[in-house]
């Protein structure tokens, strides 16, 4: 839904830029390019409105003229599992925890359409060997409408397990886990609030103000216990796929010398979980936090995020698996 909605507006303006280059046509030409311009004008109005990005109250938010925004930046993420199961052929309990990763990439920003990649170049094990290790992110941060997705596949997992009453440890390499976050959100004070603000700084909250929040969710996790001599070289899967609703609530603090502070809480209930039985619950907690220092006017930003997601599954006395994802990111913002 993001990426329709970014092709579309870059559609929109390539368009526009055409229909303006064209000169010294025909009266019957140009009265076409006027009518183009008009309706890619007014094609251009619907988007921005429908996105919440006009008609917002320009006392308590502010859009800068720079559309462009290349921001360089910092990652640290963690992730960790629990994992009960006593319904399958391996019957086990398992503590998971990934090591801390520093990653190092870039955000190119345009209208409020965001998407980053991070690279660890610190991925390797204690051997000298390379574990797999990767993670992406999309955001696409409307005043009105707001997606991120994020995904990792992270192969540098230890812990330990439990198998008949006795503990042993899971050492690097016979864990991996994969997991995707997709969140859409509805800000309901979306004249007066900016998510964006918080997030991309494509906006700029100028007085603190709060909204409702509501939201859709879709995570789906897995981890697999790699063939193993521990256990007689069986593979031990578990994971969990849901889609859920709720709602919650967030709020931009602007305070003195150009500073935004952001907090967000929202919870979600699993309302659809595909290939669980009817047994099945699953619900998130979804948390956000933000420090925004401006200079320069809104040309040169500092950025401290951090966003954290936990998700609990259960199933009756048979099954129960949660994790807890977060990420930190620190951003310098140029605009352009």
């Amino acid at each position: 839904m993001g990426s329709t909605r970014g092709k579309s507006i870059f559609t929109l303006l390539a368009v526009l830029v055409f229909a303006s280059s064209i000169g010294g046509l025909p009266a019957s030409a140009r009265s076409m390019q006027g009518g183009l311009k008009e309706f890619v004008k007014q094609a251009a109005d619907i988007y921005l409105s429908v996105i919440g990005n006009k008609g917002y109250d320009t006392t308590f938010i502010f859009h800068p003229e720079h559309k462009l925004m290349v921001t360089p930046r910092a990652i640290m993420n963690g992730f960790d599992i629990y994992n009960n199961n006593t319904s399958g052929k391996v019957e086990y309990d398992a503590f998971k925890s990934a090591r801390l990763k520093l990653s190092l990439g870039a955000d190119v920003d345009f209208r409020g359409l965001s998407a980053g990649y991070g690279y660890n170049p610190f991925k390797k094990r204690a051997g000298g060997s390379a574990y797999r290790d990767n993670f992406f992110t999309f955001n696409f941060f409307g005043n009105r409408f707001c997606i991120d997705a994020l995904y990792e596949e992270d192969g540098s997992l230890e812990g330990d397990m439990r198998r008949d009453g006795v503990w042993m440890p899971l050492p690097e390499g016979v864990l991996s886990h994969k997991t995707l976050a997709v969140n859409g959100y509805y800000v309901f004070n979306n004249r007066r609030f900016s998510y964006p603000a918080a997030f991309t700084q494509s906006f700029i909250q100028k007085k603190s103000a709060g909204s409702v929040i509501g939201a859709l969710s879709y995570t789906g996790s897995r981890f697999v216990i790699n063939p193993w001599v521990e256990l007689g070289g069986r593979i031990a899967e578990a994971g969990i796929k849901t889609v859920g609703a709720g709602a919650g609530y967030g709020y931009n603090l602007v305070t003195q010398y150009d500073w935004t502070l952001h907090f967000s809480a929202i919870p979600t209930v699993g309302l659809f979980l595909p290939g669980s039985s009817s047994e099945m619950f699953a619900g998130t907690m979804t948390g956000r936090v933000a420090v925004v220092k401006y200079f320069s006017g809104d040309r040169i930003f500092l950025s401290l995020s951090a966003f954290g997601e936990g998700l609990l599954a259960m199933e009756s006395f048979r099954f129960s698996y949660g994790q807890l994802l977060w990420v930190a990111r620190f951003r310098l913002g140029f605009r352009f």
